[in-house]
């Protein structure tokens, strides 16, 4: 584990663990729900949480399975530190991502137990399964992978932003993604330009079906959800910032996909281990999003000079994804198209677009006085939040690092694990121009224009 400096974040890479990027932090007092809990990913990065201290909501279809999952979390636990972390984990079942209503009523129950909410982690998901469609009548891919979780986690950013306000701690939300998000489908077909995007119009059609890249579809979507909803949460002025991480290429994720193809049991034989990761190695990036102090991931994106900073995680640092992945007209269109999808009026998804603070907002570029003297009917797309106090996280029992990149343009250093009292900062994301039609944006033009 290298040191607790500037050198640390070349020091994680496709190597690292969850609990190698974790060590030394102390995520006491923090409260995250993780999606897919009972699967390999999501029950690492609950144990990981759990192991550094964070009480963990395990979000999943069944209890039975997940206090399974729960108490061989708590006995691995118990047995590698000594810890009884059985009361920090709390089993929620009934969350049917497929389904709009149970998603709510999931959302619901989980506001009537009063519990605070540092940030989502969203692990589920379907991969690579035959065409099938939801109770609502959606594709499945796109309904559980992006659409369940865009419900969520609008259900339940009110009570993000809440817990970050009067914690310190900046909220999270992360929705893990994958690599390939490159090979979705070809929206204008017959064009040798730049073309895969999200094709809006055959989304529920199962001709043309292709189950890999139905999946591959479903996570260029979680990237754009969490682009549109970082910029949206940055423009707000709350401390809540959201991230995609890939978690490289797991046994799982190529098992399915190549069980799609002629002697795809074969080719798996040949690459797993070779070019697929254990889950410990897989969690890393997800935790690392989830949990690092925001002045360290700024660091890590700082000092990526050959790459261009955006909030899509892998391997522990800010990297490229695919050409439509980077388009925030795209991004823009996915989100309305999400909410027609699940029955919202278009632009009630929190936060607004249009939202230039939060109500509630005390200390942070403050209310003007007509907002102070209002009554309480606001914008149904408006997140409530409470006064912030200053606590951080940090990592525990180490001294505060500063380093000086002499790049600032105020002239200050970076103290790693101090309260920054200022809003957090998102990374900018370089604007891709596209023609009109491409990537499912509209009506496509001949290939000659």
């Amino acid at each position: 584990m290298a040191s607790p400096d500037i050198d640390d974040v070349f020091a994680f890479n496709a190597t690292s663990t969850a609990e190698t990027i974790s060590e030394g932090l102390d995520l006491s007092g923090l409260t995250y729900l993780v999606t897919g809990a009972t699967g390999g990913l999501g029950a690492e990065v609950v144990r990981v949480l759990a192991l550094r201290g964070a009480r963990v909501v395990l979000a999943c279809r069944s209890a039975t399975k997940g206090e399974t999952v729960a108490e061989k979390i708590a006995s691995e636990i118990l047995d590698a530190t000594g810890t009884d972390a059985s009361q920090s984990l709390v089993v929620m079942g009934g969350l049917e991502l497929s389904s709009s209503q149970k998603t709510k009523q999931f959302a619901d129950d989980f506001c009537a137990r009063a519990l605070p909410l540092t940030g989502i982690v969203c692990c589920a998901g379907v991969i690579c399964e035959p065409f099938e469609l939801t109770s609502d009548g959606r594709e499945k891919h796109f309904a559980v992978n992006h659409l369940g979780h865009f419900h969520l986690i609008d259900c339940l950013l009110d009570e993000i932003v809440r817990t970050a306000a009067s914690s310190g701690a900046q909220g999270r939300v992360v929705l893990v993604a994958s690599g390939a998000h490159h090979f979705t489908y070809r929206v204008r077909r017959g064009v040798p330009r730049p073309s895969r995007g999200i094709d809006f119009v055959n989304l529920d059609e199962p001709v043309g079906y292709d189950s890999g890249r139905a999946y591959a579809q479903s996570k260029l979507a979680n990237i754009l959800y969490a682009a549109e909803l970082d910029e949206r949460l940055k423009n707000a002025g709350v401390n809540v910032a959201a991230f995609s991480a890939d978690p490289g290429t797991m046994s799982g994720e190529l098992s399915h996909f190549l069980n799609q193809v002629p002697g795809g049991r074969y080719l798996f034989a040949l690459a797993d281990g070779r070019v697929t990761r254990e889950v410990n190695r897989a969690a890393a990036t997800v935790v690392w999003c989830a949990a690092a102090e925001r002045k360290r991931l700024q660091v890590s994106q700082n000092l990526q000079n050959s790459q261009q900073v955006t909030n899509y995680y892998a391997d522990c640092a800010s990297r490229k994804p695919s050409l439509p992945a980077r388009d925030p007209r795209l991004a823009k269109r996915l989100w309305e198209e999400s909410e027609r999808l699940l029955g919202m009026p278009i632009g009630s998804a929190k936060p607004a677009g249009h939202v230039e603070k939060f109500r509630g907002m005390e200390g942070e570029g403050g209310r003007d006085e007509d907002s102070k003297n209002s009554n309480s009917n606001t914008n149904d797309a408006t997140v409530q939040v409470a006064p912030a106090s200053p606590v951080s996280m940090y990592r525990a029992g180490l001294p505060r690092v500063t380093i000086d990149s002499g790049k600032s343009n105020s002239g200050k250093s970076t103290e790693l694990g101090a309260f920054d009292p200022d809003p957090p900062v998102s990374p900018p994301i370089k604007v891709t121009p596209s023609k009109s039609g491409r990537w499912g944006l509209g009506p496509a033009k001949p290939a000659n224009d």
